[in-house]
């Protein structure tokens, strides 16, 4: 995949066919082209598009994956001693809870942002919905930061943007996005 490369350019992540002709994803160790573990395992996997944002010491990496325009989430990944990538469980925000319950019906679609990283142990992480269309949308965002420690995350400093214009919105997501350069397609 092309730019997913880590900071210190040790790991990539690949994906591979499998014989069912999904897509599996690995990170990749480069030099040796073993893998170090694989992500997304379970998950189905179609027409997806995926950021990676790496820990400045590339030993962790969030992922915000897309399916489709559709649902998304985060999913972030640590290097275990034995040197394998693991899981980091946490417990996700629900984006349905973001919205006020007047415009629950309304039209709109999930967004959400990793990066950038704190340190090498915490990133910051957004999650919103943008209801309505065009001009008359309106965005909500939850922002917290993802302390990470032994293969367990806790969310903290949870603030909230909430009911934000069009404009606004817009302009946190621009401003968020410049830190999110290792976008790629399937």
């Amino acid at each position: 995949m092309p730019r997913t490369m880590s900071p210190d350019g040790s790991c990539r992540i690949v994906r591979q066919k499998n014989p069912h002709h999904e897509a599996d994803f690995f990170i990749q160790n480069i030099q040796k082209k073993t893998h170090l573990g694989q992500i997304l395992k379970g998950k189905e996997i179609t027409n997806v598009n995926m950021v990676a944002c790496w820990s400045p010491d590339s030993s962790k990496v969030a992922l915000v994956i897309y399916y489709g325009t559709r649902g998304v989430g985060i999913w972030v990944y640590e290097k275990a001693p034995n040197r394998q990538f693991k899981q980091v469980e946490f417990t996700d925000i629900d984006l349905n809870k973001l919205v006020p319950a007047e415009l629950s019906e309304e039209p709109g679609y999930p967004i959400c942002i990793a990066g950038p990283w704190i340190n090498n142990e915490a990133v910051r992480l957004s999650y919103g919905q943008d209801i309505g269309f065009a001009a008359k949308e309106t965005y909500y965002f939850t922002n917290v930061i993802l302390t990470i420690h032994d293969g367990k995350g806790v969310l903290s400093e949870a603030s909230h943007l909430n009911g934000l214009s069009s404009k606004e919105g817009n302009k946190f997501l621009q401003e968020r996005r410049r830190y999110w350069d290792l976008d790629f397609k399937e």
